[in-house]
Formats: structure tokens, sequence, C-alpha cells
């Protein structure tokens, strides 16, 4: 067959945006002495449909990120409009700022507990050794809170800090 034996080194320009350019030249031949110039005319994009035409030979010239429409084409827009984004970014200020508050009240919770915690006996926290026996005999064991569950308690208590 006349293709098995065919020979040719095709010469381009780099990959570009510019979809109504395109610069070629086909060698071919002889050890390449023959020369086809190609142009736009030649080079079908992606997508491109060819009709009343009996047969082709066809070349990939650019694959992936180098092909022209790839190259040629834009970050598409937000669906989202100015107010929805202005929302969106006091929302997350609002989740930060209580978030921080919620620490800020954690990090006080420690040190009042530290301070004061010992003479609160009728919380009933430190009743078996606070030497009072009626706090002794009527409180039940109480299970420590741990900090990170004091964080979602004042998470949860600053919830009504953005409406």
């Amino acid at each position: 067959m006349f293709l098995n034996s065919w020979q040719a080194v095709l010469e381009c320009e780099l990959p570009n945006s510019r979809i109504h350019d395109f610069n070629g030249v086909l060698r071919h031949g002889e050890e390449g002495k023959r020369e086809t110039p190609l142009d736009q005319g030649n080079l079908l994009l992606r997508g491109s449909s060819v009709r009343n035409t009996k047969w082709v030979l066809g070349l990939v010239v650019y694959t992936g990120k180098d092909t022209k429409l790839v190259q040629n084409s834009r970050k598409a827009p937000s669906k989202l409009s100015t107010v929805e984004v202005t929302v969106n970014k006091m929302l997350y200020l609002i989740l930060i700022a209580q978030l921080a508050l919620a620490i800020a009240s954690v990090i006080c919770y420690i040190i009042w507990n530290k301070i004061r915690g010992g003479s609160l006996v009728y919380t009933c926290l430190d009743a078996a050794t606070s030497g009072v026996t009626f706090f002794a005999e009527n409180c039940e064991v109480a299970t420590e809170s741990s900090n990170l569950g004091m964080l979602f308690t004042f998470f949860t208590l600053f919830n009504n800090f953005g409406a």
C-alpha cells in the first residue's frame, strides 16, 4: 500500500491560542525534498466536521492542553451574584468571630476554674474533697468536663451571635 512506505515530517509553529492562524510545512518525498506549505485552510479544529468529501488524510498536530481551543478557553464566570458573594464572606467572618469568642471563653473558663473552682462546692465539682459533709453525701460524682467539650458548649451558646 502507498501509505506504508510514505514518510513525512511536519514543521509547524508552537502551540498557541490564535484560532485563525496556523503556519507549517510538510516535508515529504525523497529525503524530504518536497515541501507543502500548510495554513489555516489545512487545519481542522476539534469538533469540526468535513462534508462532501470522499476521503481524508489527517495528522494530529496539537493534543491535550496544547490544542488551540483549550488554550483559547477561559475560566467560566461565577454564577453567584455579588450579594451572594458578600453574604458568604460575612458568614465566614461571623464563623471566625464566633470561634474566636468561644476559644477566648474557654481560656477564661480555665483560668477562672483554676482560681475559684475550689471555693464553689455547691457546684458539686469537688464535693468529695471539700470537707463539707452535706455536699459530700448529696452530690453525685460529677464527671469533669473536658476543655474541648467546653469549646463546643461556648460555640453553641454564641450560636445566635450572627442573627
